[in-house]
């Protein structure tokens, strides 16, 4: 009842099934064996990734965790996650299918795919891609999907309303 819906809200979105983390986060059995380890990222706050500086404006959906969340993970962690009782766990999150924000305007792709090595370091890599619109639109909303999730799990992306970008690549 505690550490579920933080779980929940804050790491299942990448966490689970056919997404970009390397493991779920459904199941008190998928949490309770990485308890240690969502103890130490959390309070390092490697996790939930979320890289805007605290204090310096509010965002939507935000997915920083307060400093009570942090230690009651700790608490649950060093006591030996402990499931506590089944009737109190809320239910697991459902996701749509395909476009997590709905059926997109416009999409846009590559135009040829990007090989990244199986090892290795990360690598960051800057990709103009072109809206190619005879007006002005508005940029409401955006989704990344790669072409391999268990490959690329992170992107930031700008939107470059000077044309700076396109001529530069």
């Amino acid at each position: 009842k505690d550490i579920a819906p933080i779980l929940y809200q804050n790491c299942a979105t990448c966490h689970r099934p056919g997404e970009v983390a390397p493991f779920s986060l459904l199941t008190y059995q998928d949490a309770a064996k990485r308890a240690g380890l969502i103890a130490a990222i959390t309070e390092k706050r490697v996790m939930p990734p979320w890289k805007a500086e605290p204090g310096y404006g509010s965002f939507a959906n935000e997915r920083r965790l307060s400093e009570q969340q942090i230690a009651l993970i700790q608490a649950w962690a060093n006591s030996g996650a402990p499931e506590g009782d089944v009737k109190d766990k809320p239910s697991p999150p459902s996701f749509p299918e395909g476009w997590e924000g709905g059926l997109p305007d416009k999409v846009l792709t590559l135009s040829h795919k990007f090989a990244v090595a199986a090892d290795g370091p990360d690598q960051y890599r800057c990709f103009v891609l072109s809206l190619d619109t005879d007006h002005d639109v508005y940029l409401s909303g955006l989704e990344f999907r790669p072409g391999n999730r268990r490959v690329v799990h992170h992107a930031l992306v700008y939107a470059d309303s000077t044309g700076t970008a396109r001529k530069l690549s």
